[in-house]
């Protein structure tokens, strides 16, 4: 997984949403906040959570063809 490339994408993402936080409508603010908060959570959950899930099922999963290779189904 590129690393790199997930942060420059969201810092330019909290960039460009972090600059509606100084607008004159109270709606527009409210979202880009929200957006950018939103936006270092999926940051973080696409570096930390992600590949955690993916061991989590990649060992399910070879459990499972293990099970079917010796039980002859394929």
């Amino acid at each position: 997984m590129n690393r790199i490339a997930l942060l420059v994408t969201s810092i330019v993402l909290c960039g460009s949403f972090g600059c509606s936080a100084f607008g004159n409508f109270t709606g527009i603010v409210h979202f880009g906040i929200l957006t950018f908060f939103a936006t270092i959570v999926a940051f973080l959950s696409d570096v930390f959570v992600a590949p955690a899930l993916m061991l989590v099922t990649e060992s399910k999963d070879s459990q499972t063809r293990q099970h079917r290779a010796g039980c002859g189904v394929t």
